[in-house]
C-alpha cells in the first residue's frame, strides 16, 4: 500500500524527475500546475502529501495551499521554491500552513526525508513532532520502498526489504518502529507464502519469528496503537493468523479490537502435547467429560500422533479393538469417527479409500511448531546466523513444556513420538547452549542446559558441556556441585560410571 504524492509544478521535466526519483517508494502523481492540482485533490484523493512549487503562472504556491488545506485538509503541504528567503517562508508557513518548506533545487534526500516526515505525521496525527531522526529515517526508507514493492505485487522483494528495515530499527533501540515494520513483514510472508504454495515450514517458521517479537512489544502497551485503515488490510491478516496459531494472543486481539473488529475468537482448534495434554476451540477449553469415552479420545491421539501421515485402518483396528471380529471392529471404528466429526466438525478428520487422517489445516499443535522453529534454527546455525538462529531455539524451547503427551507414557503407540521430540528438544538446548557460550555468555549458557532432564545425560554429553561451561564462568564450585550431583543419580538410577572425559574436565578443577 504505497501512500499517494501529489506533485504539483508547471514544468513537465521537473515533473518528470519527481517521478523517477520518488516513484520507488511512493504512488506518485502529478499536476502540471495549480489548476490541476486542485482537480486532483477532489477527484483522485486522498493524497497523504502534496508537493507544491512556489513560483506558477496561474496561482504561486501559497495560494495553491491555502485552497488545497480547504479541500484537504488532512494532506499535509510541503513547498518547494527557488525563489527563498524569510520573507515567502514565513508567508508559507503562516498562510498555507505549510508543513515542510524547502529551497529549490533540493537534493533527493531531502525531499525524500521531507516527504516520509510528512507521511509520519499524516499516519499518526497526532505526533507532536515533525522531525525524523537520522537513525530512523534509515530505516523509514527501506520500510516505505516495501511498502511501495508490496503494492507492486513483488512480494519477495518486499520481504527483503521489510527485512532491512526491522534490522536497522533493532540495531538504534527503535522498538516501536521495529514491532511495527515485524507487523508488515509478517503480512507480507504470509501472502507470499500463499502466492508460491510452497516452502511451508520455512515461511511458517519466520512468520512465527517476527509475529512474536512485535507482539510481545504490543502486548505491554496501553493503549493500543493506532494503524491508518489503508496499513490494516495488511497487518490483519497476520494478527489473525497469529490469533489462530495461538501467538501471543492477548495482544493480537487487542490490536485487532483496537483497528475496529469484534473481539476474535481462535478459529482452529488449539492443541498443546507437549507436557499436559490441552485442547481449545474458540478459546474454550474441552472438558474431559465432552469425550463420552476414553476409548475415543485415545483414537484421537493416536490419529494425532500419527498426523504427518495416512493411516491405514486396519492398523486402527488392531490397535483398538485386536480381540474383536473385523465387522464389529469396523463399526466401532466408524462409531468413533462420527462422533469425533460432531465434535470437532467434519472437515477436521477426513476417512477416504480405508485411510484416515486429521487436516493439518484445520488445527494448531504446538508439536509441529516447535519442530518448525528448530528445523529452522539449525539451518540458520549451520549458515552462521547465530542471532537469528537463537530466536528460532527461544521461540522452540517455550513451547516444549515437556515430554509428549506426558499423561499416557503407557500407550506404545505415543513412545516413538516422545522420544523423537525430545532428542530434538536436547539437541536444541545444546545448540541454544553454544550459541551463548559463543558469546561468552558462559553462565547462561550452563542455566540453559540445567533444563535438560536426568535420562539426557547418560552419555555425559551435555553434563560435559554443562560442567564446562560453568568453568568458563569462573563457577568452579558450581561445577564440581554438579559432576556429584548428576554423577550419583546416574550411578543409582543407571548404574552408569561417568565417562572418561568427564572425569578428565573434573580433574582439570582440582588440579588448579
Amino acid at each position: 500500500m504505497g501512500y499517494k504524492v501529489l506533485m504539483v509544478d508547471d514544468e513537465p521535466l521537473v515533473l518528470a524527475g519527481y517521478k523517477r526519483i520518488l516513484g520507488r517508494y511512493f504512488d506518485i502523481q502529478t499536476a502540471a500546475g495549480a489548476k490541476e492540482g486542485l482537480q486532483l485533490l477532489r477527484k483522485a484523493g486522498p493524497f497523504a502529501v502534496v508537493v507544491v512549487d512556489y513560483m506558477m503562472p496561474e496561482m504561486d504556491g501559497i495560494e495553491f495551499s491555502i485552497e488545497a488545506r480547504q479541500l484537504a485538509p488532512q494532506t499535509l503541504r510541503i513547498m518547494l521554491t527557488g525563489k527563498g528567503g524569510l520573507e515567502v517562508a514565513a508567508e508559507a508557513l503562516n498562510k498555507g500552513n505549510i508543513f515542510y518548506y524547502l529551497d529549490k533545487p533540493c537534493s533527493k534526500e531531502s525531499l525524500l526525508g521531507a516527504l516520509i516526515a510528512a507521511i509520519e505525521k499524516y499516519r499518526v496525527p497526532d505526533t507532536v513532532s515533525s522531525v525524523v531522526s537520522p537513525e530512523r529515517l534509515a530505516g523509514l526508507i527501506y520500510f516505505y520502498r516495501a511498502l511501495f514493492l508490496w503494492e507492486s505485487n513483488k512480494l519477495k522483494l518486499a520481504v527483503s526489504q521489510f527485512n532491512k528495515a526491522a534490522a536497522i530499527f533493532e540495531e538504534n533501540d527503535l522498538s516501536a518502529d521495529a514491532a511495527r515494520v515485524q507487523l508488515f513483514l509478517a503480512g507480507a510472508l504470509l501472502q507470499d507464502r500463499q502466492s508460491i504454495d510452497a516452502g511451508h515450514d520455512l515461511y511458517n517458521t519466520e512468520t512465527v519469528d517476527v509475529l512474536s517479537k512485535a507482539l510481545s512489544y504490543y502486548n505491554s502497551k496501553e493503549p493500543a496503537p493506532t494503524f491508518p485503515a489503508e496499513e490494516q488490510k495488511l497487518i490483519k491478516p497476520a494478527l489473525k493468523w497469529a490469533l489462530d496459531n495461538n501467538i501471543t494472543p492477548d495482544a493480537a486481539k487487542k490490536l485487532i479490537i483496537s483497528m475496529g473488529d469484534p473481539e476474535p475468537a481462535g478459529s482452529r482448534l488449539q492443541l498443546r502435547v507437549m507436557g499436559p495434554f490441552h485442547i481449545s476451540l474458540k478459546d474454550r477449553e474441552l472438558e474431559e467429560k465432552q469425550w463420552r469415552n476414553p476409548k475415543i479420545k485415545m483414537l484421537f491421539l493416536y490419529l494425532l500422533t500419527h498426523r504427518n501421515i495416512k493411516i491405514d485402518r486396519h492398523m486402527i483396528l488392531e490397535e483398538f479393538w485386536p480381540e474383536m471380529d473385523p465387522r464389529s471392529a469396523g463399526n466401532n471404528l466408524s462409531s468413533c469417527l462420527y462422533f469425533l466429526r460432531q465434535l470437532f466438525g467434519s472437515s477436521l478428520l477426513a476417512y477416504k479409500k480405508g485411510l484416515c487422517w486429521l487436516e493439518p489445516e484445520e488445527y494448531w499443535c504446538d508439536a509441529d511448531t516447535f519442530e518448525e522453529a528448530v528445523k529452522k534454527g539449525k539451518s540458520l546455525y549451520h549458515e552462521g546466523e547465530d542471532r537469528a538462529a537463537a530466536r528460532c531455539f527461544e521461540t522452540a524451547l517455550s513451547l516444549y513444556r515437556g515430554d509428549y503427551l506426558e499423561e499416557y507414557l503407557y500407550e506404545d503407540w505415543a513412545a516413538e513420538e516422545r522420544s523423537r521430540l525430545r532428542s530434538l528438544y536436547l539437541e536444541t538446548l545444546a545448540l541454544y547452549g553454544a550459541i551463548l557460550a559463543g558469546q561468552k555468555k558462559f553462565s547462561e549458557a550452563a542455566e540453559v542446559l540445567e533444563r535438560a532432564q536426568l535420562a539426557a545425560l547418560h552419555d555425559y554429553d551435555l553434563l560435559y558441556d554443562l560442567i564446562n561451561y560453568y568453568m568458563l564462568a569462573g563457577k568452579e564450585g558450581r561445577a564440581l556441585e554438579r559432576f556429584k550431583y548428576y554423577s550419583a543419580l546416574m550411578r543409582d538410577e543407571l548404574g552408569l560410571e561417568p565417562a572418561p572425559k568427564v572425569v578428565s574436565l573434573i580433574e582439570q578443577i582440582r588440579g588448579r
